[in-house]
């Protein structure tokens, strides 16, 4: 691939504090090569103009906002928000490429995609960034444009690949290198729903395609089905263990920082685990706790034992003497690392809200980022959170399972030689079909957009000195 080819951009928040401020001055680092050499465009975001950007996403994202109930929340991201349609979405987003993306960067992409070349776009934002719609931002935004013209604009993932980088410091003490997949008969296991004793959190259609490959994989516990961290294990760490894991569940965000965010299986409170523990309460029942199983339980599995269980017990106010081992048995002395625990298969896809958040900590640390240290050479996951089947199908007559239907594009991807143009080629399809006012829900980018592909393959450089792993 030709130097013109490949485009960086790492963007890092300053933070001022002061009585009751927070200013947030941040800036962007586009950074690429061409024929006459490196050229790099910094863009400097001043906090008002931060602030503009934050108030953007926040009217566009799944978010609630004030005393909203989640229905309202839906009904106003699909009805009125700015990614409701795509008269709405088109001015959004010329204002987001305006103040993200020089004309400069606009321009050397598309000269690069003129020469018959599809320019790879890396990007690290800074965590106030993390959310934006990159692939939604057009090439034309100046002003003396229309909205039809900037809809039909080209957008930054129909002239470029995305690719979402993790930091250097995986890459270079990375826990387990990815391994080769094993050959044609690719070997899948899905965990679906395994937090479904929960009244309405099932998020997935209850029968269809999805269930059908479930059932036809022969590592795959059935959908609904009790899932623990201990079943994970025993899957990962068997004499064949899966090419492929396709999570589609529910995220917590069990705690402050970074490494909080887990997996919501079916784990009791009496195993061990780095995630503060997350209540759920089934109508008729009485409440139960259960313990996510947390990018931070992913990297650090058992290590450090005689300091946090301790910690533990304080945090939870209850003497955990009978804590279970997240390999199973009883909790010992036998300390392991997390990826000699849940040793992950090369390619990983995590639907469910806001799984690739990694990038919005002040360190970039998550569940991708932990797969990825785990042997994962992709991943594939959300930026935001996603609205559940049950969510839309609430407010809209339009029963079509945007949710399932996103789950089986991504496992589709996994399935490709090449998974992140894989992706980009489902965002780019989909994008058509929001252009054209296609009436299936996962045509609306509050889904496909949400698609991030992390790159954990082992780097090459090229001798022009840029990443060549894309």
């Amino acid at each position: 691939m030709s130097a013109a080819a490949h485009f960086r951009m790492v963007g890092i928040d300053t933070v001022q504090q002061g009585i009751d401020v927070r200013r947030v001055t941040t800036h962007l680092a586009w950074e690429w090569n061409s024929d006459s050499g490196p050229n790099v465009e910094i863009v400097r975001l001043a906090p008002d103009e931060s602030a503009i950007v934050a108030e953007l996403l926040e009217s566009a994202l799944p978010i609630r906002l004030g005393e909203e109930s989640d229905r309202e929340m839906v009904e106003r991201v699909l009805s009125t928000g700015p990614l409701s349609t795509l008269q709405a979405e088109a001015p959004f987003s010329a204002k987001l490429a305006e103040k993200l993306m020089p004309k400069s960067v606009r321009d050397a992409l598309i000269i690069a995609c003129q020469h018959g070349v599809r320019p790879v776009v890396r990007l690290m934002p800074a965590q106030s960034l993390a959310q934006v719609p990159w692939e939604l931002l057009p090439m034309e935004v100046e002003s003396g444009h229309g909205e039809t013209v900037i809809a039909q604009a080209a957008r930054l993932i129909e002239i470029a690949d995305i690719v979402y980088g993790v930091s250097d410091g995986i890459h270079e003490s990375r826990s387990s290198s990815p391994r080769e997949r094993s050959g044609p008969d690719i070997s899948t296991c899905y965990i679906v729903d395994p937090w479904t004793s929960v009244e309405g959190r099932v998020i997935v259609q209850s029968s269809g395609p999805l269930h059908t490959r479930v059932r036809a994989s022969k590592v795959s516990p059935p959908v609904g089905h009790s899932v623990t961290r201990q079943d994970l294990s025993r899957i990962l760490c068997g004499d064949s263990p899966p090419d492929h894991l396709v999570y589609v569940g529910h995220v917590a965000h069990a705690g402050k920082g970074p490494g909080s965010t887990g997996l919501l299986l079916s784990d009791s409170e009496f195993v061990y685990g780095r995630g503060a523990l997350v209540v759920r309460s089934t109508a008729g029942e009485s409440n139960t706790a259960t313990r996510p199983l947390t990018a931070a339980d992913l990297i650090e599995g058992s290590l450090g034992l005689d300091r946090y269980v301790p910690e533990l017990e304080i945090a939870e106010g209850k003497i955990r003497a009978d804590l279970q081992a997240p390999w199973g048995g009883a909790l010992g002395v036998d300390e392991r690392a997390g990826a000699t625990i849940w040793p992950m298969p090369p390619r990983v896809a995590i639907i469910a809200c806001d799984s690739g958040g990694d990038l919005r900590d002040v360190e970039p640390f998550g569940l991708a980022t932990a797969v990825i240290n785990a042997g994962a050479e992709a991943v594939v996951a959300t930026k935001w959170a996603l609205l559940t089947d049950a969510g839309v199908n609430s407010v809209t007559a339009n029963a079509d399972h945007p949710l399932t239907r996103l789950a089986l594009m991504a496992d589709d991807a996994l399935r490709e030689e090449d998974v992140f143009l894989a992706v980009c080629e489902i965002q780019r399809t989909l994008l058509t079909h929001w252009r054209s006012g296609s009436s299936a829900s996962v045509a609306n980018p509050l889904f496909w957009a949400a698609l991030t592909c992390y790159d954990g393959r082992v780097r090459q450089t090229t001798p022009h000195g840029t990443d060549d792993s894309a």
